[in-house]
């Protein structure tokens, strides 16, 4: 069993890390293809689905109805990347590759406000990759040491 769950980790993130060699036809990438890699696509894509994230209750557990697709995408994604960094922490020896330490009991919610405060301030990024721009605003707000 933890040799399946093994092989299926390490085929997505090889399926993430992986550089996409998408060509168009004249040899040159396709301006209306996403890469396969790219879940999200573009920071401004992620920060769309997350522009709503302040209106999470206090409770950090509702949402107004009308908010909950963008908002339940925008978590979702970020929450990947989380748990693939604790992954990544959690393989022995344990290290941070990724580079940012969050607090004990920072929630989604919380670490998607900082993403959106991040990308207010640096519009500049919004053309990164959506990963790029989450890696950027974790390591700015939650350096480790």
């Amino acid at each position: 069993m933890i040799r399946r769950q093994a092989k299926w980790v390490i085929a997505c993130i090889l399926t993430l890390w992986l550089p996409n060699n998408s060509q168009g036809s004249q040899g040159k990438p396709d301006e209306n293809m996403i890469p396969v890699h790219s879940r999200m696509g573009k920071a401004e894509n992620l920060i769309s689905k997350c522009k709503n994230v302040e209106n999470i209750n206090p409770d950090g557990k509702t949402v107004p109805l009308k908010d909950a697709p963008e908002v339940m995408t925008c978590l979702g994604y970020i929450s990947g990347i989380l748990d693939l960094a604790d992954f990544d922490q959690a393989l022995p020896p344990a290290h941070t590759a990724h580079g940012w330490c969050l607090p004990d009991g920072a929630s989604s919610s919380q670490v998607a406000k900082v993403i959106v405060k991040y990308a207010n301030d640096h519009p500049e990024e919004l053309h990164l990759p959506a990963v790029l721009l989450v890696a950027n605003a974790l390591l700015k707000a939650f350096p480790c040491g």
